[in-house]
């Protein structure tokens, strides 16, 4: 369960208790005009957890994704390494095979990673810092969309070709709003795999729909929805 949810559940079950205690106050000692009172502070509240609810079930449900007028992205290899290039360049092809509603161009750039709109870079982490790692990817969030994201790579963690492509795949299906499967075949797997087809079906749901109503999202701002994610391998 993701930290969203338990915030979410916190949330919901709040509000239960403070819906079921009015109800209590109301049966036993409200007189009319308090019962009037009472039902008048009811009535939002339970419309609140209804849309609380429904908030769950559309943007908690779905994975974070881009906005359908961020579908065009270009994922800059700032790595300056042939072989992490050939990696990256092999996985922007991978996930442009999905059949998802993005369109992902492939560019070697350098400089330094950082949220930068449409463009997701690839750069070489320092491990001195973070200790040995294969790759991470970062994101942020605004209203369940995707701003931006970048994605650090080993650079001498000693890996053969077939891994960093591995890596470089799973790390793309991160930035893209895809997270952890609990599939050990799954290329999302969290040391990865080689699965891609049912990626691809959870890559298309996550993007191929209308966006939802914007009130749906100001209540998931509410509910703490803006962040950053993490992803570790």
């Amino acid at each position: 369960m993701t930290l969203g949810w338990l915030a979410l559940a916190s949330f919901v079950a709040t509000v239960v208790a403070i819906v079921v205690r009015i109800v209590q106050v109301a049966r036993q000692r409200a007189g009319r005009g308090e019962k009037l009172v009472l039902a008048a502070v009811a009535l939002p509240t339970g419309l609140l957890l209804g849309a609380s609810t429904v908030t769950a079930t559309t943007v908690f449900g779905n994975q974070r994704h881009w906005h359908e007028d961020s579908r065009d992205l270009v994922v800059v290899d700032r790595t300056g390494d042939h072989d992490w290039q050939h990696a990256t360049e092999d996985a922007v092809a991978a996930w442009n095979e999905a059949g998802a509603d993005l369109r992902l161009t492939w560019e070697v750039g350098s400089g330094e990673c950082g949220f930068d709109g449409n463009r997701i870079g690839v750069c070489l982490g320092d491990t001195r810092v973070d200790g040995p790692f294969d790759g991470k990817s970062y994101d942020v969030v605004d209203n369940g969309h995707i701003q931006g994201a970048y994605i650090e790579v080993c650079g001498d963690c000693d890996l053969d070709q077939a891994r960093r492509t591995e890596v470089a795949i799973h790390e793309l299906g991160h930035a893209l709003g895809l997270e952890h499967s609990d599939d050990p075949d799954s290329i999302m797997w969290y040391e990865g795999g080689l699965e891609l087809d049912g990626e691809y079906a959870v890559l298309r749901a996550s993007h191929d729909h209308s966006e939802h109503p914007g009130w749906q999202y100001v209540l998931f701002d509410l509910l703490g929805g803006d962040q950053e994610f993490n992803n570790r391998h």
